[in-house]
């Protein structure tokens, strides 16, 4: 057999263990390049998801805040309205929650549907880890409805905070705060503090001014930028005894006229008094 002649067949007979294990090579680094890409695709649709699905958390709030549905939306563990604990003093601007014990909430509903509840499942890894107030400010007394009730007003914080489990977010931890208004009962005893109406932080429309004597009822001024819209003075606390009082000529205060009834004597002890009510709206 002429050995020329076979030369060449033997050289392209296959590939050498080299060429072999280099092709290996070069494909296993394209396969994991590929399955980076992919990995990376699949965290960046994840975190767009995730990021969508709190954005759909902020949005539900917002509009439990910013409608009537925001009435006894803020539910404790028990399922009742959440109550704010008063001082025994509390004056305009004062805070009556501490920074070192937020005020939890359990739901926040849309009438019967739960919008947000504290440890609940967002989906994609992500569960509502904070749902509290930071604080809430007096801002003063408000009167609501027909006929008129008085609440306590409140400017608060809502904060609103989602844990996630590992590479669910690319983004830090997310959280939001929402600005709200709420109006908690006055009452002395187990109610008081009750959160009965909420809402976002409009412009106070309404606000209650009093004042008290043991003599002549006393005048009441509205604060600045407010009209009165109207009076009212009667004795403490039978409440049957009235005396005329009415706007002044500008509308920023109530005039009282000088009656001064006998005082009467209460069964406990106690000395009656005048309490004098203007119902102050705002200037728009």
């Amino acid at each position: 057999m002429n050995k020329s002649l076979n030369a060449p067949y033997s050289r392209r007979a296959g590939f050498s263990i080299v060429m072999v294990l280099v092709s290996a090579a070069l494909l296993a680094l394209l396969a994991l390049g590929f399955s980076q890409v992919i990995g990376d695709a699949f965290k960046g649709q994840k975190s767009v998801q995730n990021a969508v699905d709190f954005d759909i958390l902020k949005t539900s709030i917002n509009m439990v805040l910013n409608t009537k549905a925001c009435d006894g939306a803020f539910k404790d563990g028990s399922g009742n309205n959440i109550q704010l604990s008063f001082p025994a003093v509390m004056s305009t601007g004062t805070n009556i929650i501490l920074a070192s014990t937020p005020v939890p909430v359990a739901k926040i509903l849309q009438g019967n549907s739960i919008v947000a509840e504290l440890g609940g499942s967002l989906g994609g890894g992500m569960t509502l880890s904070k749902l509290e107030l930071l604080d809430a400010i007096y801002d003063g007394d408000q009167v609501v409805g027909t006929p008129p009730v008085m609440y306590r007003a409140f400017v608060a914080t809502l904060n609103v905070e989602v844990s996630k489990s590992a590479g669910t977010f690319a983004n830090p931890r997310p959280m939001r705060k929402f600005s709200v208004r709420l109006l908690a009962r006055p009452n002395a005893g187990n109610t008081a503090g009750v959160v009965e109406k909420c809402g976002g932080t409009a412009q106070l429309l309404t606000q209650v001014v009093s004042s008290q004597s043991t003599g002549n009822p006393t005048a009441v001024a509205c604060p600045t930028g407010m009209k009165v819209l109207s009076c009212t003075s009667l004795l403490t606390p039978q409440g049957d005894l009235t005396c005329g009082t009415t706007p002044d000529t500008d509308g920023s205060s109530c005039i009282v006229s000088a009656c001064t009834p006998a005082q009467v004597i209460r069964p406990d002890g106690g000395t009656t008094k005048w309490s004098t009510w203007a119902i102050c709206g705002r200037v728009q």
